[in-house]
């Protein structure tokens, strides 16, 4: 029998070898939220929020790294306020988060990773100050569930964690309030007010234009507002302790957004001729000598202010012009308070800050709806004469409604 076998020729084979391909090297991040480890699918570690939670509809929670938290402070630069140990200061009993609230560690180390978005660039001292105020600590906890309630799909946890947080943190800043201040406490005392403002700005529980306080008759409506309106005795209390104060970086940043927020005189700064109309006299008038004339001159500042989050103190000045006498006048409609109070929420509407956006875009529309109406009704005679401003009048409103309704233009992206 003749053996049975095949010669393979290199010349007339068509067989391929397979390149080999090495397998790229890479670290696999753990370093993901929880719920995309426990798909076992790739996060793409997107904060506060990652893109397949997004997309999911879902919570997303990452785990407390100190790790990350480490590298987070290194990246900041030697030099930075930022920069500074950070550590898991003590928690007191008060703080603890109660059942179905988002744990404390989770708070700390969202605020931790995501300081600067939170704080709008603003660098506030806080890693050394939580651990010896428990009300600051509460304030910096609940700042960071009012984030994370801001932007969750189903933000239920970080509303009770909110809630609670807030609720320790005004307890205790009342209490300080009756101590003796010091340079420590006074730095306390100030960022722990600037957070509890911001989260009452922040909060809008009904995004609806036809929700405003503009169009309501509560009068607790406008108790955000008198919140802000408590920050400038705070700040002329403490002005001797500003000079050493570890807050002076932020000061120095912020021009003289700081000196006009709690001062009576903005210099020489000229209001615009045709707002001029605002400050006339008039039948039943309820404004006072300067209630609307130094708001309006900080209005006339700020319009001319880069929006920038160095100034946003500068633009937060109109505030410091504030009284009682101009809450009282919102709460009665007063056609120019509310435009001035328009004017600067549309002024605010140029900053990229998440806490603005929501108030911003609801108040401002319900003011330049509600004005829009007012120049409606008071102003168009038709063929009875209805309306009660003469021509000059109705020209004046109808030029400040549209300089009012033309802020918006200035927004860009920042709203979206």
């Amino acid at each position: 029998m003749e053996p049975k076998f095949h010669v393979l020729r290199p010349a007339h084979t068509t067989l391929a070898i397979r390149e080999h391909k090495k397998r790229k090297f890479h670290v696999k991040s753990r370093s993901g939220c929880l719920c995309c480890k426990r798909k076992r699918v790739k996060c793409d570690e997107t904060r506060p929020v990652c893109k397949r939670c997004a997309r999911s509809n879902r919570s997303c929670f990452y785990e407390f790294d100190r790790r990350l938290e480490r590298d987070w402070v290194q990246d900041q630069g030697l030099n930075s306020p930022l920069a500074q140990p950070v550590y898991r200061p003590t928690i007191p009993a008060a703080c603890v988060s109660p059942r179905g609230a988002t744990p404390v560690d989770s708070l700390l180390h969202h605020y931790y990773q995501n300081y600067e978005a939170i704080s709008g660039g603003i660098c506030l001292p806080v890693w050394s100050l939580p651990g010896e105020h428990g009300y600051l600590l509460a304030a910096v906890l609940a700042v960071s569930a009012c984030h994370l309630r801001h932007h969750a799909a189903h933000p239920r946890e970080h509303e009770i964690a909110e809630c609670h947080q807030q609720r320790v943190a005004l307890e205790g800043f009342q209490a300080a309030l009756l101590q003796r201040v010091d340079q420590e406490r006074s730095d306390a005392m100030l960022t722990t007010a600037m957070f509890l403002n911001l989260m009452a700005f922040a909060f809008v529980d009904d995004a609806r234009v036809s929700a405003s306080w503009v169009f309501g008759s509560d009068r607790a409506r406008l108790g955000w507002l008198s919140l802000q309106l408590g920050l400038k005795p705070l700040l002329m209390a403490t002005a001797r302790f500003r000079d050493a104060s570890a807050l002076q970086p932020m000061f120095e940043a912020s021009g003289t957004g700081w000196q006009t927020l709690s001062s009576a005189d903005l210099g020489f700064t000229s209001i615009p001729s045709r707002w001029t109309g605002l400050l006339r006299p008039c039948t039943a008038d309820r404004l006072g000598p300067g209630i609307l004339r130094e708001p309006l001159r900080a209005l006339a500042e700020s319009r001319l202010t880069a929006a920038e989050p160095c100034n946003i103190f500068i633009y937060l000045q109109f505030v410091g012009k504030l009284g009682p006498e101009f809450v009282e006048l919102l709460h009665h409609q007063d056609d120019r308070a509310l435009w001035a109070f328009g004017y600067w929420l549309g002024l605010l509407g140029r900053f990229r800050l998440w806490w603005l956006r929501r108030r911003v875009e609801r108040d401002f529309g319900a003011i330049a709806m509600h004005l829009r109406r007012r120049l409606k009704q008071k102003g168009d005679k038709g063929d009875e004469g209805a309306g009660d401003w003469n021509v000059g009048e109705a020209k004046m409103w109808e030029n400040l409604i549209d300089d009012l309704e033309g802020l918006e233009r200035d927004w860009g992206d920042a709203m979206r």
